[in-house]
């Protein structure tokens, strides 16, 4: 069979009756007449082949290659029935959990595949190609942040694996490709509104002889994010405004004398910390407020 001689092969596995053969030797059988009608292109039948051999002993190995046979026909159901039954066997392999996500959609069930996907990245997280597809995947479902978080990782693992050119930047070209898309999926702008309610604060609350108390304060800040800039997958630079206040004494409307207003623009040196460098110009607002 291995030297091409794929009739002689078939002719001498048709002469041994599989009743006169032990439980190994009628699956090796099975699994070398499925070999040959595979050669021939007969995928139906080198699928029930490797069938029959799977029913005397059952592997996930075996039920995987059932299931590329079926897909090639194609018989897309009956693939994702085989590749099921593979995973079932052998829950912890990412290899069984992305194909069947693949089957999956094939037949259009993007729910299914993106949750295959999510336990293929688990089993591999190291895998830049399994990322990127569970982000295409969250993508074809509408969930974007998801879908920009799962591929600034493939981007994270990709430039750690990826040889640099001569200026120090990488030349890969999948990688400059994940980027693009990076920056269509990532969010561009964020919003914090914040509000410290104290029930004595105010500096009219007290005495100025006592100290005084912090009073109640809120803001609101904007962000926008220019994605993938720098190179980086992360919010490596960021432009934001921001407006401030202080509450009147025991109430939570604002003291409209106290409204600061600014503008600037923060800088994440290192991609590991979760630390800013900026930069601030004050705008004043109210009477009290700075410029």
């Amino acid at each position: 069979l291995h030297a091409g001689h794929v009739d002689e092969a078939e002719r001498l596995l048709v002469a041994s009756p599989p009743a006169s053969l032990t439980t190994a030797r009628r699956v090796a059988r099975a699994e070398a007449i499925g070999e040959i009608e595979k050669k021939k292109g007969n995928l139906a039948a080198a699928r029930n082949a490797l069938f029959e051999a799977d029913k005397l002993q059952p592997t996930a190995e075996r039920a995987y290659r059932m299931g590329l046979l079926a897909q090639r026909e194609p018989r897309y159901e009956q693939a994702i029935h085989d590749f099921e039954l593979a995973l079932q066997r052998d829950p912890h392999s990412a290899l069984y959990a992305r194909t069947l996500a693949y089957a999956y959609q094939h037949v259009g069930d993007q729910v299914r595949a993106e949750a295959l996907l999510k336990n293929a990245v688990a089993l591999s997280p190291g895998d830049v190609s399994l990322h990127r597809d569970l982000a295409y995947a969250q993508s074809a479902l509408g969930l974007q942040t998801e879908a920009a978080e799962s591929l600034r990782t493939a981007i994270d693992l990709r430039r750690s694996a990826a040889p640099a050119d001569s200026s120090g930047t990488s030349s890969d070209a999948a990688l400059d490709a994940m980027r693009q898309e990076y920056r269509s999926l990532a969010r561009r702008f964020g919003a914090t509104l914040y509000e410290a309610y104290r029930p004595n604060g105010g500096i009219s609350a007290v005495p100025q002889s006592a100290g005084g108390l912090i009073p109640s304060q809120g803001g609101l800040e904007g962000y926008w994010y220019p994605a993938g800039m720098l190179g980086r997958s992360d919010d490596a630079l960021q432009f934001g405004a921001r407006l401030l206040w202080t509450n009147n004494s025991h109430s939570l409307g604002i003291d409209q004398s106290s409204l600061q207003a600014g503008v600037g623009v923060r800088y994440k040196p290192l991609q590991s910390a979760n630390f800013f460098i900026g930069a601030e110009r004050l705008l004043k607002i109210g009477a009290d407020s700075q410029d």
